[in-house]
């Protein structure tokens, strides 16, 4: 077979994608790897030949409807690269004949490509889905966490925002898009043919609302773990990091180092590619670190201070750690909210930082049941086959 895959170039978006491709390689297939330069060497460790595109996720946007929202702003972001990108990705599957497009959720030239070409596409989602379903079911979520809604939300505002994501959806579409029609929701959901999730549905409350094109296959880190051959990490009580899509929070570093600085706890603060010197001065309990591997952390640590990005979440549980998360963007407030529910950890709010920062830390500490409930999440997690299943799903569309 020839596999097309078209990705997202974040680490946390490209991580599944890379261990697929390389799985694919070792059974015999042909795969093109579309990323941009920064990924250039992880891709060529799978296998798979490299085709490479440059995304500038920051550029600057003018709306012309004048909506003052990222979550917007970034919709034209995703269209204006799937124009640009359109033309190359045609020729070069024109050489390479893929038989299926397997795309991140966010590549949304991906799902252009395989409707252009008429061919099977399967769609990688790396963040917590929500669909139209979960929409109608409560739209007061969506406008809060994705729309970063502020005001009081009633039947006449969200009956506003309806019309108003159907607007917006027209617009960008006309000006943008060539007979497709973009619905707001891409972004939130795998709305193709065809959608792998790296989860399990027990962490879901709305799985129920995803019909048979969604599945749930688990989280895709078996492979990782038996690549890097573990030995059991040195004990930590607390792991920080806040993602890769999160940079330079010096504000909420610095923060963390001054509370934990005057505890006896052992703790992890990964940083990044931000600044050191522009931190405070930290203790010796404190090991300040600009890459970490999270995955050998994980595997012997107490408790997983997170930004809430499904990755992070899903290696936490694999693993048996509560979680402190404290959500920043989209769809990691439903994570967030999930992980609470289930006390699996507990959810903070940005603003109560240090006060709830402290409490929850003593609360997961103190109480037996984070830790139970976590244990049993993660027995689900890694009695998953998750290789499997996304194999029987690519040769199933094939």
């Amino acid at each position: 077979m020839h596999i097309m895959i078209c990705s997202f170039p974040v680490y946390s978006h490209m991580i599944s994608l890379l261990t697929t491709a390389k799985n694919l390689v070792l059974e015999g297939h042909t795969v093109l790897f579309c990323s941009d330069a920064s990924f250039r060497e992880e891709v060529k460790k799978t296998g798979a030949a490299y085709s490479r595109y440059d995304f500038e996720l920051h550029r600057d946007i003018e709306i012309d409807n004048n909506i003052d929202n990222a979550f917007f702003a970034f919709s034209v972001r995703i269209l204006q690269a799937t124009n640009e990108y359109m033309p190359r990705l045609l020729s070069e599957a024109q050489l390479f004949k893929p038989d299926c497009i397997l795309y991140d959720s966010f590549a949304y030239w991906g799902k252009v490509l395989y409707k252009k070409l008429c061919i099977p596409g399967i769609r990688s989602v790396t963040n917590y889905p929500f669909n139209k379903e979960c929409y109608e079911q409560d739209s007061s979520i969506f406008l809060r966490y994705i729309l970063n809604w502020k005001k009081n939300i009633d039947e006449q505002s969200i009956d506003h925002h309806r019309m108003l994501l159907r607007g917006f959806s027209r617009h960008i579409s006309r000006k943008y898009l060539d007979k497709l029609i973009f619905d707001i929701f891409e972004l939130t959901s795998g709305s193709g043919d065809y959608n792998i999730v790296y989860s399990c549905s027990e962490l879901h409350s709305n799985a129920n609302l995803f019909d048979d094109s969604y599945h749930f296959v688990g989280p895709y880190l078996q492979d990782r773990i038996i690549k890097n051959k573990y030995v059991e990490a040195v004990y930590t009580d607390i792991y920080i990091a806040l993602g890769s899509m999160i940079k330079e929070r010096y504000d909420l570093y610095n923060q963390f180092i001054d509370l934990f600085s005057c505890t006896k706890w052992k703790v992890i603060l990964n940083i990044g590619t931000s600044d050191e010197r522009r931190l405070n001065k930290a203790s010796e309990n404190i090991k300040i670190v600009k890459y970490a591997d999270q995955l050998h952390l994980l595997s012997n640590c107490g408790v997983f201070i997170t930004h809430g990005g499904f990755n992070s979440i899903n290696e936490a549980i694999y693993f048996g750690v509560p979680v402190l998360v404290i959500p920043m963007y989209t769809d990691a407030f439903f994570s967030a909210n999930e992980i609470h529910k289930r006390k699996i950890g507990v959810r903070i709010d940005l603003d109560d930082i240090p006060s709830a920062l402290d409490l929850s830390l003593y609360c997961i500490e103190k109480e037996k049941i984070y830790k139970e409930q976590v244990n049993n999440y993660s027995a689900i997690w890694k009695n998953t086959d998750s290789k499997r299943k996304i194999f029987d799903i690519i040769y199933s569309v094939i």
